[in-house]
């Protein structure tokens, strides 16, 4: 789905290759201002990061991550 300036808003993606292993639900993606830093914060509070993918500089471009309570969500770099 692209918003009508042809941004991304939405998409579908296979359980395969770097989605594999992801659970089979719609997935939140929420951008956040430091990407480091806001995993470095899910780990703090009790969370944990289940996936991440690297970008092609190497760093951590986004990565699927699972609340306290067991909602899993992807933050991204970006906003």
């Amino acid at each position: 789905m692209r918003t009508a300036d042809g941004t991304a808003a939405a998409g579908v993606c296979h359980a395969r290759g770097v989605n594999r292993g992801l659970p089979p639900v719609w997935m939140l993606y929420l951008p956040v201002g430091d990407l480091a830093e806001s995993l470095s914060r899910v780990t703090e509070e009790g969370g944990t990061i289940v996936k991440s993918v690297q970008g092609v500089d190497g760093e951590i471009a986004s990565a699927v991550v699972q609340d306290p309570v067991g909602v899993r969500f992807a933050l991204v770099q970006g906003g």
